[in-house]
């Protein structure tokens, strides 16, 4: 498209880094595209800086028309049946644990996935996951699908 960044914030890539990278710059009308999910944290703090903040929703993952693999899932962590789980958005979590409240065991889910190797894509799936009081064992070197799903194979190991 011809565009240039006039800045660009270092990995991991989060509203932290950004953040950092835009501490003392003089604009106060600033757009923040946002990724599924808002982040109240990140627009307060460049609202604490004076900006006026417009959020900008370019995409909101939904449930699935047939959520009947989401809600397989949920019956088989809450039974113990998975040695592994692997986050790649934050919101993914949301939507597990709702079709699990759904069914009745919301509780049994969370309680599967505490006995689970967890891998998270990067730090914003594993601040959502910390919200329910999971901690992924796992985040990849850089937060790419492909390289999450390798990295994460080498270091599972066998269950104990």
């Amino acid at each position: 498209m011809g565009l240039t960044p006039t800045l660009v914030a270092p990995e991991p890539n989060t509203w932290r880094e950004l953040l950092q990278v835009t501490e003392g710059r003089p604009e106060r009308r600033i757009a923040v595209q946002e990724y599924g999910r808002s982040n109240p944290e990140f627009l307060d703090a460049l609202r604490a800086r004076g900006a006026e903040v417009t959020p900008v929703r370019v995409y909101l993952y939904g449930l699935p028309e047939d959520t009947g693999p989401l809600r397989e899932a949920a019956r088989r962590l809450a039974a113990g049946d998975f040695d592994a789980a692997l986050f790649t958005t934050a919101v993914q979590i949301v939507h597990l644990l709702r079709v699990a409240e759904e069914q009745g065991i919301g509780p049994d889910t969370l309680a599967g996935l505490r006995k689970t190797w967890i891998a998270s894509i990067g730090p914003s799936t594993t601040e959502a996951l910390q919200e329910f009081g999971l901690n992924p064992h796992f985040e990849p070197s850089h937060p790419k699908m492909g390289i999450l799903v390798k990295e994460a194979a080498e270091s599972c190991g066998p269950r104990q």
